[in-house]
């Protein structure tokens, strides 16, 4: 077995990582339903759409139309459409319903994610053991330090919760949901898209095209057929030891 560093080739990584975002997508898209209907995230919603509906044929006007339809608005049709958006924004009830409903979509997505990405990237690689996931077990992929010892809980840790949770998946669903509930408009999705675009832009520009969370938390990705990983520097510093003392004894042969 070689003991140089074997990496992992992106034919390996690539197919891997598709694997487990489908996985954590699914998983995620039931902890939200369920955290939906623990919430009453629907009984909310509902209460701004009756609330939107008696602005609506009060006003005679509907919210719901695209920019190319605002700007074709005759000035009757937008004096009433400003003085229904004004009515709306002094609604007290109506701005409480549309906080709590903000609130709990991003508790509810948070939720999800938070409980996918903790099975499914931290409990199960501690389970399967060189921090693989599902999707890593199935193309033989692990991972382990930089020095060749195995990763520690901490890394994990850090890997999924900060890494993968935090910085490539909570802060674009952050800026989607402000653009798209009107806190940040258009900006939103521009920044959104960019925090989607750098965690891209990382793996592809770095030496190794090593990935933020595995910068973060000091990982690297390799084939486990062709890896040697230790579980201690001592085992390690003793393997060596005993190859160094094999080879020396070859050469004086």
């Amino acid at each position: 077995m070689n003991n140089d560093i074997q990496r992992a080739t992106m034919l390996r990584r690539v197919p891997a990582w598709l694997l487990d975002v489908i996985l954590v997508l699914v998983l995620a898209a039931g902890l939200m339903a369920g955290l939906s209907y623990v919430l009453d995230l629907d009984s909310h919603i509902d209460q701004i759409d009756v609330i939107y509906d008696r602005y609506e044929k009060e006003y005679d006007i509907s919210f719901d139309i695209t920019d190319e339809s605002y700007e074709e608005m005759s000035e009757e049709d937008l004096a009433r459409y400003e003085a229904a958006s004004e009515a709306l924004s002094k609604d007290a009830e109506a701005q409480q319903i549309f906080e709590m409903v903000l609130n709990l979509t991003l508790t509810t997505m948070s939720g999800g994610f938070l409980g996918a990405l903790f099975i499914l990237e931290f409990l199960i690689p501690l389970w399967l053991k060189n921090g693989q996931t599902l999707g890593k077990k199935v193309f033989g992929v692990g991972l382990m330090r930089k020095d060749g010892i195995k990763v520690t809980t901490f890394m994990m840790f850090a890997r999924t919760i900060l890494g993968k949770y935090t910085i490539e998946t909570m802060i674009p669903i952050f800026l989607l949901l402000a653009s798209f509930f009107g806190i940040l408009g258009l900006g939103g999705l521009v920044l959104c898209a960019a925090a989607l675009l750098i965690p891209v832009l990382v793996a592809l520009c770095t030496r190794n095209k090593t990935a933020i969370h595995d910068l973060m938390a000091c990982t690297i990705a390799v084939d486990l057929a062709s890896q040697m990983i230790f579980d201690t520097p001592e085992e390690q510093l003793e393997y060596y030891k005993q190859l160094h003392a094999e080879n020396a004894a070859q050469a004086d042969e």
